[in-house]
């Protein structure tokens, strides 16, 4: 399975949790958010990258889903489950 290379940008964000631009594989996402705003907001614009004609419901709804299912299964925002492997 190929992985989709995404650019996480973090940066404080007037009116908006988040911005995607999927022509150019990049999000970005504000600062100041809870660790669950995060990741739905996290879910919600990789979706738009990779799936860039979606209507905005659909985007939303779906993050939902998988944002409540991830942080079920015990996901927290700056507790990831296991380390990042490194590269070799």
């Amino acid at each position: 399975m190929a992985i989709r290379r995404i650019k996480i940008k973090h940066r404080p964000l007037r009116d908006w949790w988040g911005y995607a631009y999927p022509e150019e594989n990049r999000i970005e996402i504000s600062t100041n958010l809870s660790d669950s705003q995060y990741l739905d907001t996290l879910i919600h614009e990789i979706l738009h990258v990779l799936y860039p004609n979606a209507a905005e419901t659909t985007i939303a709804d779906q993050a939902s889903t998988i944002r409540h299912y991830v942080w079920r299964a015990g996901y927290r925002s700056g507790r990831p489950l296991r380390k990042p492997r490194k590269k070799q």
